[in-house]
């Protein structure tokens, strides 16, 4: 009990008839469920066959979640598992999570090497499934968010530098310069940006984004009222200050 408290993650404990017996202060802080409210209720009301993507019933060996669970009890295949499933909120909202499945079994009259003096092998009694939730749907929601942003921003690159010197850029990883006759020109150093999406979160990648987009916006609207922008070299400078 005092490591099922002290876990974030959502604990449900479930016998082999699906009934749930135990749940942890994370299930409630997931799905807003008290344990009293789910203690004795079949594990269907909490992760249904029917999702809100889906019209008809889906039957229980078909549905993957239960399959998996029917796969551990027959202790034919791996007493562990692990997957995506959705789980109902007690506003009745789907809740993307990751779910890992432990079979539990007595192997009290396991004999050695779980055979019999015959040699057959002795069948491990199922007695109930462990499973364990962790929330990735904010998670989820973020990397579409991020794989969104970084379209925008390729689209933004290309529109604003020429693709040559761009793809100079992308394989030399070095700063390139170049002119151009618009109003507004945006110096973009692409250097060790993948290995730096590599070392943070979405969230922050996302907030680190959204600052660049604001820095974007600030400087168009400072130059806004500029209908043309001048760009003299030191060579033509150095003309004019002579013919003077």
């Amino acid at each position: 009990d005092i490591l099922l408290n002290s876990v974030d993650e959502g604990v449900i404990i479930a016998d082999k008839n699906l009934i749930i017996q135990l749940v942890n202060p994370g299930v409630q802080k997931l799905t807003g469920f008290t344990a009293d409210q789910l203690l004795g209720q079949n594990l269907q009301y909490i992760i249904p066959l029917t999702s809100k993507q889906v019209e008809s019933n889906v039957s229980l060996e078909k549905y993957q979640f239960y399959q998996k669970i029917n796969e551990i009890m027959s202790s034919n295949g791996n007493r562990s598992t692990e997957l995506n499933a959705k789980v109902l909120n007690d506003k009745g909202h789907e809740i993307l999570v990751r779910a890992i499945l432990i079979g539990i079994f007595d192997d009290k009259n396991k004999k050695k090497d779980n055979k019999t003096d015959k040699g057959q092998e002795v069948k491990k009694e199922f007695i109930c499934v462990s499973i364990i939730m962790n929330d990735i749907s904010i998670e989820k929601q973020l990397k579409k968010k991020l794989k969104e942003t970084r379209r925008q921003n390729e689209a933004l690159l290309n529109f604003l530098i020429p693709q040559p010197i761009l793809e100079n850029i992308r394989e030399t990883k070095k700063p390139g310069f170049y002119f151009s006759n618009q109003a507004i020109i945006i110096k973009i150093k692409l250097c060790g940006l993948d290995e730096y999406i590599g070392t943070i979160g979405p969230k922050t990648m996302m907030a680190n984004l959204k600052n660049i987009f604001t820095t974007i916006d600030q400087i168009s609207q400072k130059n806004s009222s500029f209908d043309h922008i001048l760009f003299k070299n030191e060579e033509k400078e150095e003309e004019k200050n002579t013919t003077e």
